[in-house]
């Protein structure tokens, strides 16, 4: 599984793109109102991100999570937001909280493409829409929302996290990685489709480390080789991997190998 590290590295990452003095600045120049927290005497700050081309609100900083209940006040406030002024992308949450959710999980779902990560098909994965969910790690219940009248509870199951699709890659890759010598030669792994023997080779001179397999925009099934010593080549042949897919037919694969690199073959149709 991807490191707990890693995976804070990126979402702090994530947070502070989204809560950067720019982002700010313009909410401050635009007028937008500061919402005060009555109860705690607290203000917090929501400026607008520009972001995939909508604008969300997330909140400018995480509070101490509350002791007592466990829950970041960062997203418990349930106010709701007027659509003439914010566009709502928080699966039509319409509240501060799942808008706070959206805009940060969202950064976190662009920063792992720039990390080189597909698209996946786990539900709560941040690599899909699971980055909606992104409130729940720092949670134990949500509040209130537009969609649901009362607040609710949710088991760690139920957490956006980095499926173990994406959490195998990212293990590997070069960014996370970066004081290991291997990482400084940036050949690419070769990948290779025989179509008369059906099957796909991957070769590195590093070792094979991750080897995912598409259906269509989406990585649905994949091979790791996390051992100390990686294979320097492997075969497959298209119907074992078709057979991972659950019958749906291979569009792509992409492999990385023990270097950091990566590569991409598409298949012919």
């Amino acid at each position: 599984m991807m490191p707990h590290r890693a995976f804070l590295i990126i979402a702090l990452l994530a947070f502070a793109t989204c809560t950067c003095p720019l982002a700010t600045s313009a909410v401050r120049a635009a007028g937008k109102p500061v919402i005060s927290n009555h109860e705690s005497g607290s203000t917090v700050r929501y400026p607008v991100v520009l972001l995939r081309g909508t604008i969300d609100s997330a909140a400018t900083s995480l509070e101490r999570r509350n002791t007592a209940t466990g829950n970041d006040p960062a997203f418990m406030d349930d106010t709701r937001v007027d659509p003439a002024r914010v566009h709502d992308d928080s699966a039509g949450r319409g509240v501060i909280w799942g808008l706070a959710s959206t805009t940060i999980g969202a950064t976190l779902h662009e920063m792992g493409h720039s990390f080189g990560l597909p698209h996946c098909k786990d539900p709560l994965g941040i690599m899909t829409r699971g980055f909606d969910r992104f409130n729940r790690v720092f949670t134990l219940t949500e509040p209130s929302a537009r969609t649901r009248l009362r607040g609710a509870e949710f088991t760690a199951e139920e957490e956006a996290y980095f499926a173990p699709i994406s959490a195998a890659y990212l293990r590997w890759s070069r960014w996370f990685q970066p004081d290991h010598t291997r990482c400084r030669d940036d050949e690419p792994p070769a990948l290779a489709h025989d179509e008369e023997k059906h099957c796909i080779s991957v070769e590195s001179r590093h070792g094979v480390r991750w080897i995912g397999f598409w259906v269509g925009g989406d990585v649905v099934a994949y091979k790791d080789y996390p051992q100390d010593e990686p294979p320097k080549s492997v075969t497959l042949t298209v119907a074992e991997i078709e057979t991972l897919l659950g019958g749906e037919s291979l569009s792509s694969v992409t492999t990385i190998a023990d270097n950091g690199q990566s590569s991409k073959l598409d298949l012919p149709r």
